[in-house]
């Protein structure tokens, strides 16, 4: 008689007594994955950058300029940095520690952008120019908290501005960006400077004041100021100047807000939020001119006459001019900040033609709306049904936007024309214990369910293929998802896994990965620790729990030197009978590398695990003609992740073994060198059935007593 395994499909089963799970399951495991019928140990972890300081992570994100190319984003301790391909760059400092933050990824037709928002502000990155970030944080026109953009619109909630009342249950929606000339400014012919120079540097004038204002007078008894027809909306951003003395509590170097009372009066509102208390009049004309602090341009050209013709500049919206003679140039989108050399001398004038827009008016970042809104305007929508707050929204497979709270959810649905929406409470039993353990795949929005506390779920929200309505289905029933602490957890995906960053019983921070196959329905267990986590490529990069470091995993075949910690223990087989019986051969098949071994014991009838035998890479069981390149991201095919090329080879063993009689048998495989590792076949051979008895072990002595204490002795 023989048992055998011919493929590895179903990953760990810890629900069910470990008899009564498939034969090619695992009872317990880790850092070993179930891929294309094998059991494949996953690689180990490198750092990207230099190891950081004790505490974890609280943001990273991956984004793209316009040409394409990947920048990398992470805010860890007090900043927000950007990866240059060799090391970890400021880009803002100063951040409270601990601070949550999310980031998100936009395109329009002026270019190719990264939002930030944290309780310490707003930040629009060029990703042009990752260094140079904008803050457009404007108490008039848009708010902190957490967010998503979708369709051209930021969908905000868990508002939390430091000097406004916080809205753990109200979502917000910005205006629609329309990419058209009611958010783009165009200029033309912009002087940059006169003939008879090669190189002209400097600033294009869209980042400085308006080049007209409104002159104002003040009264201190009601902090009004007063312009006939000034023409501001409430969040214009503006600067002072003055031939005189400004009112008293006020500064030319500062930035205000303006608050609309009328078509000839206002307030101004301080970086605090609070309108500004003045104590003194001032004297002298003073002037409010609208600023471009906030704004970026894009679209640039510059021109001049030399010998040779017209020498035009164009850019491809990634920072390099190139001129039409053969001249050089730069320009920085965010700051404005431009350096151009012609080809020659110019004989003519030089002039830029290009455009500007601020997403604080009218675009992605401007939650304002008309006493009677508009289509593509702002809004704000409550959702204070049980009175906890929003964790997280996501976009359901409808188009529609899922509210997932504690114990509970809102569905919000838009009208196609933006001028009504449906928003009604969607399930009461369903919820999340943290904002990012949830994720929209293409398949549905995933989440955790932890509505019912003692017996966390996986849980999906799709489409009924009947009815087309979006309903939850549990998922992955086999695995036990309450052995893990998801109170700080994060749910992403990486090619066909979703990943699960979570706790282990004990760990007061997160360092485990439950790797999740929808489509094969399987989920493995991975002992890294992890905060978060992006996709580069076929890198999967994690920002680590423990320490502000950013781990590549999957990756090689050590843990930063280290053999990678992994075991894979079976299920406990009976062969299909509860006869008495005993197995004289193990044969395995797969491939390892060089330098592996593999250490495989057994235990029978609840014994302690013994060893009978190690898979050696160097074994003569080793075809080392038959050699596979393993690596090299091939993402799907060899392994997980692998950056560099390693041979692996095909074995094919069979240990001999002296087993005691049993009733029932467990294997594990403990890895213990470094290596490429997988499994594809394991088969129990020459299997010899005895009598119908217990194992020798529960035997009982005759003539029990009938209290099942004592015995004939």
């Amino acid at each position: 008689m023989n048992n055998e395994v011919r493929a590895f499909t179903k990953g760990v089963h810890n629900l069910k007594n470990p008899r009564n799970i498939p034969k090619d399951a695992a009872s317990d495991s880790r850092n070993f994955i179930t891929k294309d019928g094998r059991l494949v140990l996953v690689g180990g972890r490198k750092a990207i950058g230099d190891e950081g300081v004790a505490g974890g992570f609280t943001a990273l994100q991956r984004a793209y300029n316009v040409a394409g190319t990947v920048i990398k984003y992470r805010k860890a301790g007090t900043k927000i940095q950007y990866w240059t391909g060799s090391t970890w760059t400021d880009c803002v400092t100063g951040l409270t520690t601990g601070a949550e933050y999310i980031f998100q990824n936009y395109s329009s037709l002026a270019g190719a952008f990264t939002i930030a928002i944290g309780i310490d502000g707003i930040w629009k990155f060029v990703n042009s120019h990752p260094t140079t970030p904008i803050s457009m944080y404007n108490p008039g026109r848009n708010f902190i908290g957490k967010f998503l953009i979708d369709l051209g619109r930021t969908i905000l909630w868990d508002r939390n501005d430091p000097n406004k009342k916080k809205d753990a249950t109200g979502v917000y929606i910005s205006f629609i960006d329309r990419q058209n000339s009611t958010v783009y400014t165009s200029v033309k012919a912009e002087a940059i400077g006169l003939s008879g120079s090669l190189t002209y540097t400097g600033t294009l004038a869209f980042k400085g004041n308006d080049s007209s204002g409104q002159a104002f007078t003040a009264d201190n008894t009601t902090n009004i100021f007063t312009a006939a027809a000034h023409g501001f909306s409430s969040g214009d951003e503006v600067k002072l100047t003055t031939s005189g003395v400004l009112p008293t509590g006020l500064d030319i170097s500062t930035l205000y807000f303006i608050q609309r009372i009328s078509a000839d009066t206002f307030y101004l509102i301080g970086s605090n939020g609070q309108i500004v208390d003045i104590t003194a009049n001032g004297s002298g004309t003073n002037t409010a001119f609208k600023n471009g602090s906030r704004r970026n341009c894009f679209g640039v050209i510059f021109q001049a006459l030399l010998a040779a013709g017209l020498e035009t500049f164009t850019e491809s919206y990634n920072g390099v001019l190139v001129g039409s003679l053969g001249g050089t140039g730069t320009i920085n989108y965010a700051t404005g900040a431009y350096s151009v050399t012609f080809s020659n001398t110019t004989i003519g004038a030089v002039t830029s033609d290009y455009q500007w827009e601020n997403s604080n008016a009218r675009g992605i970042l401007d939650f304002t709306y008309s006493a009677t809104r508009q289509a593509g305007e702002g809004a704000q929508f409550p959702q204070d049904q049980g009175g906890d707050a929003i964790l997280s929204i996501l976009v359901g497979q409808d188009g529609s936007y899922y509210s997932l709270k504690a114990r509970s959810s809102y569905r919000l649905a838009l009208d196609a024309d933006d001028t009504g929406a449906d928003n009604k409470v969607y399930r009461i039993d369903i919820g999340i214990p943290f904002f990012r353990c949830a994720v929209s795949t293409n398949k549905g929005i995933m989440f955790m369910n932890t509505a019912n506390p003692s017996k966390p779920e996986m849980t999906i929200l799709q489409k009924n293929p009947i009815g087309d309505v979006v309903e939850p289905l549990i998922l992955f029933s086999q695995f036990k998802f309450g052995d893990f602490n998801f109170d700080d957890a994060w749910m992403g995906t990486y090619d066909r896994w979703t990943m699960v960053m979570c706790k282990s019983a004990n760990s007061g921070s997160n360092d485990i990965i439950l790797m999740c196959n929808l489509a094969g329905q399987t989920v493995d267990i991975i002992k890294y620790s992890g905060r978060m986590a992006i996709q580069d490529e076929g890198d999967l990069l994690v920002g680590d729990s423990f320490s502000q470091t950013v781990y590549q995993i999957f990756n090689g075949y050590d843990d930063l030197g280290a053999t990678i910690d992994s075991y894979w223990e079976g299920s406990t087989e009976t062969f299909g009978t509860d006869y008495l019986k005993k197995c004289r051969k193990l044969r395995l098949s797969g491939s390892i590398g060089a330098d592996q071994r593999v250490e495989i014991y057994e235990k029978f009838d609840g014994a302690s695990y013994q060893l009978v035998g190690t898979i050696r890479g160097d074994g003569t069981y080793v075809d080392y003609s038959s050699t596979q390149s393993i690596g090299a991201n091939f993402i799907g095919e060899s392994q997980i992740g692998g950056e560099s090329l390693s041979p692996a080879f095909n074995f094919y063993t069979e240990l001999k073994l002296k087993t005691p009689k049993f009733q029932v048998r467990t294997i594990k495989l403990v890895p213990k060198g470094i290596g490429y590792f997988d499994l594809n076949l394991l088969t129990d051979f020459d299997i010899l059935i005895f009598e119908n008895r217990l194992p020798k072990a529960y035997r009982q002595k005759q003539k029990v007593s009938l209290d099942g204490l004592s015995t004939n002795q």
